[in-house]
Protein backbone atom coordinates (compact mmCIF):
# COMPACT_ATOMS: atom_id res chain seq x y z
CA UNK A 1 0.00 0.00 0.00
CA UNK A 2 2.86 2.64 0.69
CA UNK A 3 4.56 1.45 -2.40
CA UNK A 4 1.65 2.89 -4.20
CA UNK A 5 0.92 5.69 -2.50
CA UNK A 6 4.28 6.78 -3.29
CA UNK A 7 6.16 6.43 0.65
CA UNK A 8 7.91 3.75 2.55
CA UNK A 9 6.60 4.83 6.28
CA UNK A 10 3.38 5.69 7.56
CA UNK A 11 4.68 8.42 8.95
CA UNK A 12 5.66 9.46 5.52
CA UNK A 13 2.20 9.72 3.88
CA UNK A 14 1.13 11.83 6.86
CA UNK A 15 3.89 14.50 5.91
CA UNK A 16 2.94 13.69 2.37
CA UNK A 17 -0.75 13.91 2.16
CA UNK A 18 -0.70 17.34 5.15
CA UNK A 19 -2.28 14.96 8.08
CA UNK A 20 -3.19 12.16 9.71
CA UNK A 21 -6.71 12.25 8.19
CA UNK A 22 -5.77 13.23 4.63
CA UNK A 23 -3.83 10.15 4.99
CA UNK A 24 -6.24 7.94 6.29
CA UNK A 25 -8.15 9.21 2.87
CA UNK A 26 -5.51 8.44 1.08
CA UNK A 27 -5.62 4.84 1.94
CA UNK A 28 -9.54 4.76 1.51
CA UNK A 29 -9.33 6.18 -2.02
CA UNK A 30 -6.36 3.66 -3.10
CA UNK A 31 -8.33 0.60 -1.88
CA UNK A 32 -11.93 1.70 -3.80
CA UNK A 33 -14.26 1.15 -0.73
CA UNK A 34 -13.13 -2.19 -0.04
CA UNK A 35 -13.30 -2.69 3.45
CA UNK A 36 -11.92 -5.65 3.82
CA UNK A 37 -8.55 -4.17 3.01
CA UNK A 38 -8.81 -1.27 5.24
CA UNK A 39 -9.20 -3.78 8.12
CA UNK A 40 -6.27 -5.89 6.89
CA UNK A 41 -4.13 -2.88 6.66
CA UNK A 42 -5.06 -1.34 10.31
CA UNK A 43 -5.57 -4.61 11.78
CA UNK A 44 -8.55 -3.91 13.86
CA UNK A 45 -12.41 -3.27 14.28
CA UNK A 46 -11.57 -0.54 16.24
CA UNK A 47 -8.96 1.15 14.22
CA UNK A 48 -11.08 0.54 10.76
CA UNK A 49 -14.26 2.22 12.52
CA UNK A 50 -11.98 5.10 13.07
CA UNK A 51 -10.75 5.37 10.05
CA UNK A 52 -13.67 4.79 8.23
CA UNK A 53 -15.21 7.74 10.09
CA UNK A 54 -12.54 10.18 10.09
CA UNK A 55 -12.22 9.47 6.13
CA UNK A 56 -16.00 10.05 5.89
CA UNK A 57 -19.01 11.35 6.82
CA UNK A 58 -17.25 12.53 9.96
CA UNK A 59 -14.55 14.47 8.02
CA UNK A 60 -15.75 17.76 8.59
CA UNK A 61 -16.83 17.69 12.19
CA UNK A 62 -13.34 16.74 13.03
CA UNK A 63 -11.76 19.69 10.92
CA UNK A 64 -14.72 22.24 12.64
CA UNK A 65 -13.41 20.50 16.02
CA UNK A 66 -9.51 20.82 15.26
CA UNK A 67 -10.11 24.66 14.15
CA UNK A 68 -11.75 25.17 17.39
CA UNK A 69 -9.24 24.30 19.37
CA UNK A 70 -6.53 26.52 17.20
CA UNK A 71 -8.85 29.43 17.65
CA UNK A 72 -10.85 29.07 20.97
CA UNK A 73 -8.23 31.64 22.47
CA UNK A 74 -9.13 34.40 20.08
CA UNK A 75 -12.81 33.77 20.74
CA UNK A 76 -12.53 33.81 24.51
CA UNK A 77 -10.32 37.23 24.06
CA UNK A 78 -13.07 38.75 21.63
CA UNK A 79 -15.67 37.92 23.92
CA UNK A 80 -14.32 39.62 26.98
CA UNK A 81 -13.49 42.52 25.06
CA UNK A 82 -16.94 42.72 24.05
CA UNK A 83 -18.72 42.18 27.43
CA UNK A 84 -15.78 44.39 28.99
CA UNK A 85 -17.57 47.26 27.28
CA UNK A 86 -20.42 46.97 28.70
CA UNK A 87 -22.17 49.69 30.67
CA UNK A 88 -22.50 47.34 33.60
CA UNK A 89 -18.70 46.22 33.51
CA UNK A 90 -17.71 49.89 33.10
CA UNK A 91 -19.89 51.00 35.97
CA UNK A 92 -18.07 47.72 37.90
CA UNK A 93 -14.42 49.00 36.87
CA UNK A 94 -15.25 52.75 37.94
CA UNK A 95 -16.42 51.26 41.45
CA UNK A 96 -12.97 49.90 42.41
Amino acid sequence: MFSQLGVKTFKELIQKEGGMVNAFKAITDAVKGDDAAVLKIFGSVQAYNAVIQLSGNLNGAYEETLKGMKTATEDVTEAFAKQKNTVAAQWQLNEK
